[in-house]
């Protein structure tokens, strides 16, 4: 059996563009898996808003004293995370 070098290029040839069209799909897969997961982010998003600025025309002293814990909260969380980062 004769394999020429001209067959071995050509297959060679062959086997890199399935090899990128394989890629593409992968990354197109990916790129997808992305714009979805954003979407979801911003109406997540947008429903928190809604929440918010429906909760602020309910009662806005109690959606104050609300973020006012939040805030608490999150300074709390961030001075462990530095003392723990500096005990390292």
């Amino acid at each position: 059996m004769n394999i020429s070098k001209r067959d071995v290029l050509e297959l060679i040839g062959v086997l890199s563009v399935v090899a990128s069209l394989v890629f593409v799909g992968i990354q197109l897969y990916f790129d997808r898996s992305v714009a979805i997961g954003s979407q979801q982010n911003e109406r997540t998003v947008l429903g928190q808003d809604y929440f918010l600025s429906q909760a602020w025309k309910k009662n806005p002293e109690l959606y104050l004293m609300t973020l006012q814990g939040a805030i608490a909260a999150f300074e709390e969380n961030v001075k462990e995370l530095l003392v723990g980062c500096i005990a390292r």
